[in-house]
């Protein structure tokens, strides 16, 4: 489908904040190599990915495998990333995806997710078997405060945190509640249900088009906000 809009800023500062003695690196969940293969003409890069079939975009190094078991030696590559993985990890696996990104990075990790997402807002009600899911099936949202502690549990410090990706509406929807109420959830096409498979289909009626267009005057008159969809942190285990 080619590279959309956030992910051309994401690459773009994934330039800035890769550290000058990084050679190797490891992108965990590269999927069809958007990030991964424009950064190979910069560094040896080897891309990651449970899906055989995402991998064979892959234009360098490539690995099937998965973040809770990378089957890689400790402290194979100068830096790990994770672009866009971390929040689709269930919680009974967190820790242990953590622990993983740090055992097998030398050096650094870079960990790239949506910014101040709000996850209530994006629920999509499945209308087939009654499932209440995230659009994208993400488990937990991320801001400035829980980036900089991610890594402590697992021996590494956050030396910079940027915000990026493309500048968008604010995270939390003021009418997501009433939403709920008039049972109408987030509307997207490409939404399918984990439960049954059922694939959404965008109902756009008068009364959504009222709602989405109040709660967009609300934002414009009435909140402050940081307008980009990513936020991205740079860690470093504690000995460099």
């Amino acid at each position: 489908n080619g590279i959309q809009g956030y992910q051309k800023q994401v690459l773009e500062t994934l330039k800035q904040c890769i550290p000058n003695d990084v050679k190797t690196i490891l992108d965990v969940g590269c999927g069809d190599g958007l990030i991964t293969n424009p950064l190979n003409e910069l560094y040896d890069v080897t891309g990651m990915d449970i899906s055989e079939e995402a991998l064979q975009y892959i234009k360098g190094k490539k690995l099937v495998g998965n973040i809770l078991n990378i089957p890689v030696e400790d402290e194979y590559y100068d830096l790990v990333m994770v672009n866009d993985v971390l929040e689709h990890i269930e919680e009974e696996s967190y820790s242990r995806a953590l622990h993983e990104l740090a055992r097998v990075s030398r050096n650094y990790i870079i960990v790239t997710v949506p910014n101040e997402e709000d996850i209530e807002n994006k629920k999509v009600l499945c209308q087939s078997c009654g499932t209440t899911y995230h659009i994208n099936l993400h488990q937990r949202a991320y801001n400035q405060r829980l980036m900089k502690d991610l890594c402590i549990p697992v021996g590494l410090d956050a030396r910079m945190i940027i915000y990026t990706g493309e500048v968008g509406n604010p995270p939390h929807n003021p009418l997501t509640k009433f939403q709920h109420a008039l049972k109408m959830s987030y509307e997207w096409e490409g939404a399918v249900c984990p439960n049954c498979k059922w694939k959404y289909t965008v109902d756009n009626t008068t009364d959504k088009k009222l709602l989405y267009a109040v709660r967009q005057e609300f934002w414009k008159n009435n909140l402050i906000y940081n307008n980009r969809s990513e936020i991205m942190a740079l860690y470093s285990k504690k000995n460099n």
